[in-house]
Formats: structure tokens, C-alpha cells, sequence
């Protein structure tokens, strides 16, 4: 008796820089006003506002006054500790949606809506809950040196980023 395997002749298809960009500002766009607006609102602007509109030199000179200062000091971290809180409450439900819709549904809503899919590199099989926070983490490492691990997408012979490669994922065309 031969066995026989019941796989796909045609190799997948992977996505390109362009597509995964447009998949990314779709899903960007639905996250800022779903997660990051309310959060914002919750938390206020005015840690921003504040980082954004002030000069570097006044921002240097805010800084040293600390030194000299307990109340400001004591402002400055209550501030620091809201930023933080703030940060790690987003990021933490971003994890959980990116993990949810990669595990479940094999992408996001913008790669979804692009007809794309994230898979296992290696069988193309659904990302493991393991695989997809490490995928989410490696968004982090992509990001360090102006984005190169996110630009390698575009030259890589399977459009793998620095977080697919950790990850061991792949994006492709759904079949």
C-alpha cells in the first residue's frame, strides 16, 4: 500500500512590501480609533501636547530644574508613572487583539480584506498563540534602526520581516 500526501503542488504565494503596507495603514487606522483614541481620551493629551510642543531647549532646562526641585520632581514621575501606565495598557491590548485575529482568523482586518493570510513558514499552518506574541514582539525589533526589519520585507526572497523571521511566519495570498 503507497501513502500518499495531500498537499497543494503550487508553492504560496507570498505578499509584498506594498500590499502588507496598505494592510498596515487599514489596520492602523481601526486601531487608532478603536484603541488609541479612547485611550488617549481616558488618560488625557496633555502628556503629549506636552512632549510635542515643547522646544528641546525648555525641555532641557524643565529637566535640570528637577534636580533642584522635590515638587517638580514629584509632577515628573506622577507624570512619567500616567505615561507608563498608559503605554503598557495599549500595547497590552494591542497584543491581545494582533494575537487574537492572527491565531483565529490568520491576519488582521486589513490583510483579511486583501485576501492575505499569516501562517507558519514552515507548513503553512495556523500561527500558534506562542509564535503570534513572539510575531508581536518582533514588531518592536523590526521597528529599531529607522524600520529596517519592516523595509527587509521588500527584498527578502519571501517578503519576511526581522518579526516573521522571528516568528518563523510567513504572509502570503490566501489560497
Amino acid at each position: 500500500m503507497k501513502l500518499e500526501l495531500d498537499l497543494d503542488p503550487t508553492p504560496p504565494r507570498y505578499a509584498g512590501f506594498g500590499i502588507r503596507f496598505a494592510a498596515f495603514v487599514i489596520d492602523s487606522v481601526a486601531l487608532m480609533l478603536l484603541v488609541s483614541l479612547p485611550l488617549y481620551l481616558w488618560f488625557g493629551w496633555e502628556q503629549l501636547r506636552f512632549l510635542w510642543q515643547t522646544p528641546p531647549a525648555e525641555l532641557l532646562e524643565q529637566y535640570i530644574a528637577l534636580l533642584y526641585d522635590p515638587a517638580a520632581a514629584r509632577r515628573f514621575l506622577d507624570e512619567v508613572s500616567r505615561l507608563t501606565a498608559s503605554m503598557l495598557l495599549h500595547h497590552g491590548i494591542l497584543l491581545v487583539i494582533y494575537v487574537v485575529f492572527w491565531v483565529r482568523f490568520l491576519g488582521t482586518p486589513g490583510k483579511m480584506w486583501l485576501g492575505l493570510q499569516i501562517v507558519d513558514a514552515r507548513d503553512l499552518s495556523p500561527l500558534s498563540a506562542q509564535a503570534s506574541v513572539i510575531r508581536f514582539l518582533g514588531y518592536f525589533v523590526s521597528s529599531f534602526m529607522f524600520g529596517l526589519g519592516f523595509i527587509w520585507v521588500a527584498v527578502d526572497k519571501r517578503h519576511q520581516g526581522f518579526h516573521d523571521m522571528m516568528a518563523r511566519s510567513v504572509v502570503i495570498y490566501k489560497p
